[in-house]
């Protein structure tokens, strides 16, 4: 009897291990999601003109490895239509988790200048201050006093949505706090 019992119990435990996952019912979410950046920033110093900013820009994320937990993958920032005075940003995508609820978090992470190294945080001067979103001496020196390392979404039914933030110190002239927000919004299914 010992004998039947003990491979019926590792075969019982590696089922309940394949069926436990942290994907869940969520699926395959591989793919390229194209879809809307919204980049914005706003001050509360009344004496910078303007004083905050909106822009759209078009662009994409794309998914791999999605079939469990962990997700790799890429982004793209176009520079056309509200971006005209930015440049395009691209990196990867690293440190991604799907989640049970279809909620999912990664990193944005774009590659340094030759010779150079970067932190993580480096993403906001990338995006905002290396597209021309804002000007460089706006945040010039200012220190992130609160950030969100990793964007935080879902992705439901062919939908992907997601957002990060950030909030600066700057020190004279401007000596201004400055939110800064990135969000990413699709409502295509992957292709």
């Amino acid at each position: 009897m010992r004998r039947l019992v003990t491979p019926l119990l590792v075969a019982l435990m590696i089922v309940a291990c394949e069926e436990d996952t942290p994907l869940g019912n969520v699926g395959n979410v591989d793919g390229t999601y194209q879809g809307t950046w919204t980049l914005s920033w706003a001050t509360n110093n009344p004496s910078i003109n303007p004083p905050g900013r909106t822009f759209f820009c078009p662009g994409s994320i794309t998914l791999a490895n999605g079939f469990r937990d962990s997700i790799d993958g890429a982004f793209l920032i176009r520079a056309e239509d509200d971006c005209v005075d930015g440049s395009p940003v691209s990196g990867a995508l690293v440190d991604g988790l799907l989640r049970v609820d279809g909620g999912i978090n990664f990193t944005l992470q774009v590659p340094p200048p030759r010779g150079q190294e970067k932190s993580e945080d480096d993403i906001w001067e990338d995006v905002f201050g290396g597209s021309g979103i804002i000007l460089p001496d706006l945040i010039l020196g200012c220190l992130i006093i609160d950030t969100d390392n990793q964007m935080t979404g879902s992705v439901i039914a062919g939908r992907l949505a997601g957002s990060l933030s950030a909030s600066i110190s700057c020190p004279p002239p401007s000596s201004s706090v400055v939110q800064l927000q990135i969000r990413f919004d699709t409502g295509a299914a992957a292709s």
